[in-house]
């Protein structure tokens, strides 16, 4: 779990990061990012191909692809492995943007939309 009080050049002040971890592998990151908005997180990927989902009736994420390809370090014995974000899935709940984060090996797209739909939910 990360907090950041202050902005900094990837969070704006007050963002909370999750990091969930399956297989020794980060499988997702959460950021809960206050302070911003939708708009604005989804206009830093106006370039790169975009797909909306339907949440619920009055909740949609955008989809965003960041790449195709993605390098990894494996784990070890004092880390867990990681790859670089393929995807990310960004919408709004009760005011907060909800950023996540995943490469294309770890998380399906249904897991994606599972988890948050889970978090709209709250």
């Amino acid at each position: 779990i990360g907090a950041y009080p202050a902005p900094n050049e990837l969070f704006p002040a007050g963002t909370v990061t999750i990091v969930y971890v399956k297989n020794n592998d980060r499988f997702m990151e959460i950021s809960y990012r206050p302070n911003t908005t939708v708009e604005k997180e989804i206009s830093l990927y106006a370039n790169l191909p975009q797909e909306s989902v339907a949440l619920n009736e009055t909740t949609h994420a955008t989809f965003v692809h960041l790449r195709d390809q993605s390098f990894c370090k494996k784990s070890s014995q004092t880390s867990v492995g990681i790859c670089q974000f393929t995807r990310a899935f960004i919408f709004e709940n009760q005011e907060v943007v909800v950023m996540m984060l995943a490469d294309g090996r770890h998380a399906t797209d249904g897991e994606f939309i599972e988890m948050a739909r889970s978090i709209v939910r709250e």
